[in-house]
């Protein structure tokens, strides 16, 4: 652990830099919307690149530019084949009678999930708009039955094996975290569990609904928004307290152990100031700490980052203001034991809060945000 005190200079000058040069990196708010942006971000890539031909969306988030295939896809006019046509891309002319086979169709649907990393034959308008518009309308055309049969027939790209993976994960996810149903996208993702929710979301039949239904949880266990009312979580917190005679309110490993999961994540999500307020609120002290625990800087950067969680803080707060928000603890082990004080803690958060904004979970989030009524 470094010595007790301020930064040093030329440390601090470095972090400064850093953050510096991520904020220069990041594109301006509407720049993605731009049409001519976009097509010049993809003739640069294609210049930088020594590509002949602009990569599949699925390829573009594999060479890290997500965010150049989403615009593509999303905001500009004809999607993948109209900026293929605008950068001088010859159109793939199939000989007559191509199409004429259906087998030929199920090949060329096939080769296209793959390409795309798809699980299921989506839309009409999203395979033209990822560049596929001869499969579209041989689709529609001249398969029998249409895009419905075809998916039928090729299968919707998902093996069992896959299938219990996801499970897996989902059964492992309950025991670490403490939970005893699965929570919905916008937990998983606060939890750090963003990978997991993409899979659900993406290739588990039935998405969260199901799963928690194949893990046995039950899903009616409160009424619809019982949750969200915070005059319920208090009346619930009062009965934990009571029911295991507490001197405290416990912490949030402390209340899934006592199987209170649903009171954890309603005090996390719902209660206005976290655990800090419903505490105060309880008129119980403050949680105990074992002896050494704030000696440890780990702690202390858990405790800050739970802390900024609960009041929906980005950047660190002014002592004063944490000390009101009933973190006077947390104020003292900053100053005594993290290196640099509130100035460096105050600077760690500030590089934290770039790279959270900087994440790929940005991507997955505007992806499942249809989705989030399931939590």
């Amino acid at each position: 652990m470094k010595p007790k005190g301020l930064i040093h200079s030329l440390e601090f000058s470095l972090l400064t830099d850093l953050i510096c040069d991520t904020i220069s990196d990041r594109k301006p708010d509407g720049y993605w919307d731009d049409p001519e942006n976009i097509l010049r971000e993809a003739k640069e890539l294609l210049l930088r690149e020594r590509l002949a031909k602009l990569p599949t969306s699925s390829k573009l988030a594999e060479m890290g530019h997500s965010s150049l295939g989403f615009a593509i896809t999303n905001n500009f006019s004809g999607g993948y084949r109209g900026i293929r046509r605008e950068l001088g891309e010859k159109k793939i002319v199939h000989e007559i009678g191509y199409w004429d086979d259906t087998k030929t169709i199920e090949d060329e649907a096939r080769k296209f999930l793959e390409g795309e990393k798809l699980d299921l034959l989506p839309a009409y308008n999203r395979i033209r708009t990822l560049g596929y518009g001869g499969l579209a309308t041989a689709i529609s055309v001249k398969y029998p039955g249409r895009i419905s049969a075809l998916r039928k027939k090729i299968g919707s790209n998902i093996k069992e094996k896959q299938v219990e993976e996801i499970r897996e994960a989902a059964r492992k996810f309950l025991e670490d975290e403490g939970f005893e149903i699965l929570p919905g996208a916008s937990t998983l993702i606060k939890l750090g569990y963003a990978s997991l929710s993409a899979k659900i979301y993406r290739n588990y039949p039935g998405r969260i609904r199901k799963i928690r239904k194949d893990l046995g949880g039950d899903l009616n266990r409160k009424s619809k928004g019982y949750w969200t009312n915070p005059k319920n979580i208090l009346d619930e917190a009062r009965s934990l307290i009571d029911k295991h005679d507490l001197e405290s309110f416990p912490g949030y490993d402390e209340i899934k152990k006592l199987n209170a999961t649903g009171l954890s994540s309603a005090v996390y999500r719902y209660y206005p100031g976290g655990l800090y307020a419903l505490r105060d609120d309880l008129g119980v002290k403050e949680l105990q700490r074992r002896p050494g625990f704030w000696h440890e800087e780990s702690n202390i950067v858990a405790e800050t980052r739970l802390y900024l969680t609960e009041h929906g803080y980005m950047l660190l707060p002014t002592k004063n203001r944490m000390n009101l928000d009933k973190a006077s603890s947390l104020v003292s082990a900053i100053a005594k034991y993290y290196p640099g004080g509130h100035e460096a803690m105050s600077l760690y958060v500030s590089n934290l809060s770039l790279a959270r904004e900087g994440s790929f979970e940005i991507d997955l989030i505007r992806e499942i945000v249809g989705d989030l009524c399931d939590d």
